[in-house]
């Protein structure tokens, strides 16, 4: 093993026999002589021992939150919200304050002028892929554009704040990227049950033709 510490005033002489050629000692076998030393509670200058840890849950991907379509996903009709792709957050996810989730949809739109609408709702009553949406909040929307061809992006997030069960969360729409200038959904108090289930879904409302705007992927990622 590489020695790499000089044998000098800055370490602890007594705790490790220097190289009696070179004068420096081994590092590793320094560091494990300070641990026996210490009791396992390793020391530095720079992080005194009361400091507490600082730690982070795990964030990702929600279960079944990640649903992507190689050909794309298009509505099942027009004139309407249809569902194009439906998850439920799981009962007591957001069980307390600073715990988020956020929702990325990715798609196209068809190399026509036709109007479409692709929104994110949250907290729906229902939600079946192929029907109309019915209920819950629209945390995100693109607005009816016309874009012809290229891709959308759409995205929000919703954070929970207050006490425990207290069902309040606070919707905030992070990015619509389309061709044109869209005016993001204002933030929103919401109260879904957090005891519950509560049902999101990605929706399309085509004006004119089921095929001109598809879905690639929605995405819902939890934030601890």
């Amino acid at each position: 093993m590489a020695e790499i510490l000089p044998y000098g005033s800055d370490i602890d002489n007594a705790s490790v026999t220097p190289n009696p050629t070179t004068g420096r000692v081994n590092l590793q076998t320094y560091l494990r002589n300070q641990v026996d030393a210490w009791g396992g509670a390793y020391q530095s200058a720079s992080v005194p021992a009361t400091s507490a840890p600082q730690v982070m849950g795990a964030s990702g991907n929600i279960t079944g939150g990640v649903q992507v379509y190689g050909a794309g996903s298009n509505p099942a009709g027009t004139a309407a919200a249809y569902v194009v792709a439906a998850f439920t957050i799981a009962a007591g996810t957001l069980d307390q304050a600073g715990r988020a989730v956020q929702f990325s949809a990715f798609g196209s739109f068809a190399a026509n002028t036709n109007s479409k609408t692709v929104q994110i709702y949250y907290n729906c009553t229902t939600a079946t892929v192929g029907s109309a949406q019915t209920g819950g909040t629209a945390i995100a929307s693109t607005g009816a554009v016309t874009q012809s061809g290229g891709g959308w992006v759409l995205q929000a997030q919703v954070v929970k704040y207050g006490a425990n069960g207290s069902n309040t969360q606070v919707a905030l729409h992070e990015a619509a990227q389309v061709s044109t200038v869209v005016t993001p959904v204002a933030p929103q108090a919401l109260t879904a049950t957090e005891s519950g289930a509560i049902l999101c879904a990605l929706t399309i409302n085509c004006a004119t033709t089921a095929t001109d705007a598809a879905l690639y992927a929605f995405i819902a990622t939890g934030f601890n």
